[in-house]
């Protein structure tokens, strides 16, 4: 009984998941089975008991009984009967789900996500080795400075004076850039002088 059920649920199914089938055709479906001369009465109890598996349901239309695949049911068909996206994560999870073997294009996707998640795994253990262990941007130390500095001929251009305002005095100069070449402190000073003439060799406003 349960493998002329199967049959008649195969049959229904290889009519599409929108099929509608009444107690007639179900008996006309049976026909080519190992069970032929199923009538309407039998073929009638086996699409209830197909309902109460809960695989077909009642459809009612002007009063007439009619029996169609669930949504459930019809659902799956469709996600049997789709060609899974080859050479995609999602094809090699359509593999899996229909346990079917996985073709060579899904293969290689898969290894290459391998791959992929692999090396994020290694950049963020990077990362965190670079930052103690912890993750996110490092967080860099405040250095205190001040604005303007209080040495006498600290910034003064060297068009102003070829020679070092004062002793120890270093000569800040990029080329290209808009900042003349001044004479700053050696240290911060002389830091942020060169920071100031980069800026301003590539355009940028200070």
């Amino acid at each position: 009984m349960s493998a002329r059920r199967d049959f008649l649920l195969a049959a229904i199914q290889g009519q599409g998941p929108a099929a509608r089938v009444s107690t007639a055709s179900a008996a006309r479906l049976m026909a080519a089975s190992p069970w032929p001369t199923t009538g309407r009465n039998t073929a009638r109890k086996d699409l209830g008991a197909l309902v109460a598996r809960g695989v077909l349901r009642v459809v009612e239309t002007a009063g007439q009984h009619s029996y169609q695949l669930s949504t459930k049911e019809a659902t799956t068909m469709v996600a049997r009967t789709t060609p899974p996206e080859h050479g995609t994560m999602r094809g090699w999870r359509s593999h899996r789900r229909l346990k079917t073997p996985a073709c060579e294009p899904c293969l290689t996707a898969r290894r290459e996500d391998g791959r992929a998640k692999e090396a994020a795994r290694r950049a963020s253990a990077g990362q965190q080795a670079w930052n103690q262990g912890m993750v996110g941007a490092p967080k860099l130390a405040s250095t205190p400075r001040t604005e303007q500095c209080s040495v006498e001929g600290c910034g003064t251009a060297h068009a102003d004076s070829v020679v070092a305002p004062q002793p120890g005095m270093v000569l800040v100069a990029v080329p290209g850039s808009r900042e003349p070449v001044r004479w700053y402190c050696a240290g911060w000073c002389a830091v942020r002088g060169a920071a100031l003439a980069e800026v301003r060799a590539i355009g940028g406003a200070a």
